[in-house]
């Protein structure tokens, strides 16, 4: 089961637009920074995954987020909910978003926006399971063995 998500949000558009759109999100509760998704999607946090596809604020990586790059962590599932709406919203910014499970063993994805609509998303799973599907991963103890195998 996954614990965390790795979330990588680019923010591409007007200097100024872009900082805005980070110094909106980006907020301090109990010296702690967070990603506050309810600065551009409001709800009450018994509604947040209905309204962003996660449990609860984004905790941001601190070591990132200026440049139009946003790194944070969201529990078990991306926020592609919350992503679809922005887009639809920031029509003046152009978004690329990437995540994947905290060990980068379940599964990763990806959406693209430009001009507010979403140009293409993916996620890949990378295990077979009932509901979604997957792929089975094989792991070889040598580059030998691989090259055998095909």
């Amino acid at each position: 089961m996954v614990n965390e998500t790795n979330n990588t949000l680019l923010i591409r558009g007007n200097t100024e637009d872009v900082n805005n759109f980070i110094n909106l999100h980006k907020t301090e509760i109990e010296g702690n920074l967070y990603w506050d998704f309810r600065k551009s999607v409001p709800c009450n946090l018994e509604d947040n995954y209905e309204q962003w596809g996660t449990l609860r604020l984004g905790v941001l990586d601190l070591s990132d987020y200026n440049n139009g790059i946003v790194m944070f962590q969201t529990p078990s599932t991306p926020s592609l909910k919350w992503f679809e709406k922005i887009v639809e919203k920031y029509t003046n910014l152009n978004f690329s978003y990437y995540y994947s499970d905290e060990f980068q063993e379940e599964f990763y994805g990806w959406a693209v926006a430009y001009n507010g609509t979403i140009l293409d998303a993916k996620q890949i799973c990378l295990h077979r399971n009932e509901k979604v599907g997957g792929i089975d991963l094989y792991k070889y103890d040598s580059y030998k063995e691989q090259l055998n195998s095909i």
